[in-house]
């Protein structure tokens, strides 16, 4: 887990696109009243592999390495990867002992456009979704969640392998300081109780 800081998350206004909330309450993810309800309309996708070493040299927040896996999980999840995403924790020190280069195995599949299936990749119905994350400079913590140091490790290294538009951030990621940090995005995912999205549109 780590030592410091807080995720919080605001739901798009635009009217084109969905909202996610993603708060930190008890540790656990909530959304807004719409978030299932997409207003894009739903596109075909297929579903990409993606394999990759995660290393987390935390400053102000410090993971222990089952914490790291946790958070990426996390992550993943919120950004919209497949259900059966795997984080493997690498431990050098013990699952459970803090330690300042935690690092975890990513193996995961991300959406992308595609309006022809491959071998072993049906179509799956996409939409375009809206998230936005944030931590206010002096927030008070309600739960353990990602930090502004994993957060922007994240959004570096592995945002870039999921199909996004229209990235803003601004990060300050204070050493041993209350930091603070935006990062939102558009991201193609699967499109929410929807197994007819695609049929319609033909």
């Amino acid at each position: 887990m780590p030592t410091q800081e807080n995720l919080m998350s605001t739901p798009c206004t635009s009217s084109a696109l969905c909202a996610l909330l993603l708060c930190a309450s008890a540790n656990q993810l909530c959304r807004a009243a719409d978030a299932m309800q997409p207003r894009s309309e739903a596109s075909p996708g297929i579903w990409r592999e993606h394999e990759y070493v995660f290393h987390f040299l935390g400053v102000t927040s410090t993971y222990s390495c089952d914490g790291l896996g946790e958070q990426l999980r996390r992550l993943l999840r919120e950004t919209g990867a497949r259900a059966d995403a795997r984080v493997t924790p690498l431990c050098s020190l013990g699952p459970n002992k803090p330690d300042r280069l935690a690092q975890a195995q990513l193996r995961f599949w991300s959406l992308v456009p595609s309006k022809s299936a491959s071998p072993g990749s049906p179509l799956v119905p996409g939409v375009w979704w809206h998230i936005q994350w944030r931590q206010t400079r002096g927030q008070s913590a309600t739960a353990a969640g990602p930090g502004c140091e994993l957060v922007q490790e994240f959004s570096n290294v592995v945002l870039p392998l999921f199909t996004t538009r229209d990235q803003h951030s601004d990060f300050s990621c204070t050493p041993n300081q209350a930091s603070s940090f935006t990062l939102s995005f558009d991201v193609f995912r699967p499109a929410p109780n929807d197994r007819e999205a695609l049929k319609s549109r033909s």
